[in-house]
């Protein structure tokens, strides 16, 4: 079983737009498993309603619908930030919720025939929420795995409480995995040596918080990959029990031309870079 795996990444969901117009796009990747946290849990869902056969399409679909996409998130009518300080985040999700009830179809990724995993975090409780493509709500789902906290809305379901995916699990690895893949495509949004800030910047606040999230979803998502190369490494010095899975590791050299909240710029040049990396992915050999 081979599987897609996408990384939480925000504005740089244009580099995941890249190497899945690549894979699928170009090389008709038929793929029966989509998996994704937080910008990727928004392409993952998008692509897994597309049938086997039907690649180029969903490629093509995903770049139009997220081409026009210019923002997920919009000031509070009164106060605008301000009002971050009674409300549940500094910002309303409710373009980033229109976008997802517009061009995402429950009913079409259930009759696909892909499996989907979408990692949430219950900000409740603390646990990592796993929603496959039979849950119920996935269009709630999926804009939860999104919601970074403090930026967007949290979202409720029951008595769960949904915020960002990424806070906990940046990559969605061991779900694919549990599911039964033995190949992974796995794409990240940041290099493996993260970029260092200039000595000659002063950042602003904004700007401090940005580089803070940044350096802690790189952490994570570090993390992910390591566990699943370690696993692989102990199956075959045969010290596990556990299956050897292919892992193609698909990440920019370099730091992306977007940080995480520029939804404003234009994404070709990222795109670009993804699809370039795609094609010059080398799979982890057993």
């Amino acid at each position: 079983m081979r599987a897609l795996v996408l990384s939480g990444g925000g504005a740089r969901i244009h580099y995941h737009v890249g190497a899945v117009c690549w894979l699928l796009g170009h090389r008709r990747v038929q793929y029966d498993l989509f998996a994704g946290v937080s910008a990727g849990a928004i392409v993952a869902a998008y692509l897994a309603q597309f049938p086997t056969g039907s690649e180029e399409e969903a490629a093509k679909t995903l770049l139009s619908v997220i081409s026009r996409v210019h923002a997920i998130y919009e000031p509070w009518p009164v106060f605008g930030a301000l009002e971050g300080l009674w409300q549940s985040s500094f910002f309303r999700s409710k373009p980033l919720r229109r976008v997802l009830q517009a061009d995402l179809s429950e009913s079409a990724i259930r009759k696909s025939g892909k499996l989907l995993r979408i990692s949430a975090v219950d900000l409740r409780s603390g646990d990592v929420v796993v929603f496959t493509e039979q849950s119920s709500g996935l269009v709630s789902a999926v804009e939860g795995s999104a919601a970074f906290p403090g930026m967007l809305e949290p979202v409720p379901r029951g008595r769960q409480l949904l915020v960002d995916g990424g806070v906990r699990q940046q990559t969605p690895i061991g779900a694919a995995i549990e599911a039964g893949a033995d190949e992974i495509d796995v794409v990240l949004t940041v290099p493996e040596t993260p970029e260092a800030l200039s000595t000659r910047e002063r950042p602003s606040a904004l700007r401090v918080m940005y580089r803070a999230a940044d350096l802690m979803a790189d952490q994570v998502m570090a993390s992910d990959v390591k566990i699943a190369q370690l696993t692989n490494r102990l199956v075959l010095a045969n010290e596990s029990k556990k299956r050897f899975v292919v892992l193609n590791i698909i990440r920019p050299a370099q730091a992306l031309p977007l940080s995480t909240f520029d939804f404003k710029s234009t994404g070709a040049p990222t795109q670009a870079l993804g699809m370039q990396d795609a094609r010059r992915v080398r799979p982890e050999v057993k």
